[in-house]
């Protein structure tokens, strides 16, 4: 595990990627708006006792329904995007920097596809 962090350590600080700008304020706002999952998530469940909607189909209504924690795989799965997206984006931009671009923003994207989920299932919860 301890190699394992250093050749990360390595791969990020001899990247060149770690100067361009693009990459930079993506990986920051994906950081941001993966924090933002977690509050909304903590904020809005943090003290349910009873089960909450998990999942809503057009066609047949709710489709779900579990404890609030559940969702805290949601925003584990956006670090886990934004931390592989972003090790991808630092170690092939020398050769695809325009890929690691790609990379790096769809992370945003994906992300803020996360708070959109979230939030649904926010005023699901609440206002049905």
């Amino acid at each position: 595990m301890q190699k394992l962090l250093i050749k990360i350590n390595d791969l990020i600080s001899n990247s060149p990627a770690r100067y361009d700008k693009i990459i930079y304020f993506s990986l920051l706002l994906a950081l941001l708006s993966n924090i933002i999952i977690w509050l909304m998530i903590l904020v809005a469940f943090g003290n349910f006792k009873e089960y909450i909607i998990l999942g809503y189909n057009v066609y047949f209504g709710i489709s779900s329904f579990g404890v609030w924690y559940k969702l805290l795989l949601l925003p584990l799965l956006g670090l886990l995007i934004i931390l592989i997206n972003n090790l991808l984006a630092f170690q092939i931009y020398l050769e695809y920097s325009i890929l690691a671009k790609f990379l790096s923003t769809m992370t945003v994207v994906i992300n803020f596809i996360l708070i959109i989920f979230i939030s649904l299932i926010i005023y699901l919860n609440l206002y049905y």
